[in-house]
């Protein structure tokens, strides 16, 4: 069937003798490497819910929005993704009978395969990372110019359409594995309101996690009240409109960034040049911290991984990862002339901790907290240090809120360049 797809859409062009060269399976679709006789590769991606029974008008939904907003982004930049050639997002395709997307094939090794193990800092290893991370911040840099009023997924009403509205995202329920139903995620065009109503979410569940409301003094739920103070002071932290755009506009605009950043999804060529951006699964538009100019994802997981635990390998540290993350934010800095979104470069991982620490039900608040107070209070037992700021009966000291509220503005305060205030 593959074959017969193949040959169908690409056939005219290439001839009708081809092969299966390779198949490589994800969470959320099967991608098969075809190569025509004359040499050229394509892919095809078959959704893993793309069966009778599983597929909604919701997935199909979000498999033509992810094309769509590819092709965009190909149009408006020279960004290297994948040219989305041809996609059905029906289960009735004649003699196939899956929704697909067939795409052109980028050349180049996962930046996971080269990244290697160990530091040298004179070693051709070395060199080859530095260069990584040049190339990528420069082609980062190519989505500025990308604008959006909202958060969300792109709608376009033809294929062709340079004016896509921004509509509810498709997101999908991971509790109920192994069926992942999906389901809209509204818009937002206010990110401090959002996460403040994502924070009062995640309260209102983790207060009857905890018993709260029967036990206020408890250790878990003093703790847990420590957290909600911690965090709503971490979100207003960025109340203001120009620290989250740098435009000084008061109405907060939003961008594009690949959705799932990280050194599996990034192609290199043996010089580490970057020739390949893959996997746009639920690309959609978002804040500009955590957009185009952040941290790519590995560089990020001491902070993020909420078993983050240094193996001791050289050149994993958490202290190696810091000094990745300078050179990234400088490599940005240039890239982008030291104006724009380069500013949110070497912060970005401490917002999307606060975003993941909002979050209904999630684990990551006490990571988020953690990390936000271990650069202001280092040598503080933090968890006891939250469980008093929880305790309703003791309060805060004198001047002690306020003086948090300055380092917490701190933190967050962003501002060009790899070295500035409290740097993470």
């Amino acid at each position: 069937m593959l074959i017969d797809l193949a040959v169908k859409y690409l056939g005219a062009t290439h001839g009708s003798s081809c092969s299966v060269l390779e198949r490589l399976e994800g969470s959320y679709n099967c991608a098969f490497v075809m190569q025509f006789s004359e040499g050229a590769k394509f892919v095809i991606r078959v959704p893993a819910a793309g069966r009778p029974g599983r597929w909604t008008e919701t997935d199909a939904d979000a498999l033509r929005s992810q094309v769509l907003t590819m092709a965009y982004i190909r149009r408006h930049t020279n960004l290297p993704i994948p040219d989305p050639l041809f996609f059905s997002t029906s289960l009735d395709v004649e003699g196939f009978g899956y929704p697909f997307i067939i795409s052109q094939y980028l050349p180049g090794k996962q930046v996971s395969e080269v990244w290697g193990v160990g530091i040298d800092y004179d070693s051709d290893l070395e060199r080859k990372r530095q260069n990584i991370l040049r190339s990528l911040a420069k082609i980062m840099s190519r989505l500025q110019n990308l604008s959006f009023s909202a958060s969300g997924a792109l709608y376009f009403q033809h294929n062709l359409d340079d004016d896509p509205q921004v509509g509810p995202r498709v997101m999908v329920d991971e509790s109920g594995y192994p069926d992942r139903l999906p389901y809209y995620e509204p818009t937002y065009n206010d990110t401090p309101s959002h996460l403040r109503s994502r924070l009062e979410l995640w309260w209102e569940q983790t207060k009857i996690n905890v018993g709260y409301e029967l036990s206020p003094f408890s250790p878990e739920a003093m703790e847990a009240n420590g957290k909600y103070e911690i965090l709503k002071m971490a979100i207003d932290s960025i109340s203001q409109p120009e620290s989250l755009d740098g435009h000084h506009e008061q109405i907060e605009s939003f961008v594009l960034t690949p959705p799932d950043f990280d050194c599996q999804n990034i192609l290199v060529d043996d010089d580490g040049n970057v020739t390949g951006l893959l996997d746009w699964d639920g690309v959609h538009t978002v804040p500009h911290f955590a957009g185009f100019a952040a941290l790519p994802l590995w560089l990020t997981r001491d902070f993020t991984d909420a078993r983050w635990e240094w193996d001791g390998e050289l050149g994993s540290s958490d202290w190696d990862l810091a000094r990745y993350r300078r050179c990234y934010a400088g490599y940005m800095y240039d890239a982008m002339k030291g104006q724009g979104d380069c500013k949110f470069t070497a912060k970005s991982h401490l917002f999307q901790l606060l975003q993941f620490g909002c979050e209904r039900e999630n684990k990551m608040s006490w990571i988020a907290v953690r990390n936000f107070l271990n650069p202001i209070l280092g040598r503080t037992e933090l968890r006891a240090y939250v469980t008093k700021v929880g305790n309703s009966a003791y309060g805060w000291q004198r001047g002690e809120e306020e003086w948090l509220r300055e380092r917490m503005g701190e933190l967050f305060w962003c501002e060009a360049g790899a070295d500035h205030g409290l740097y993470i």
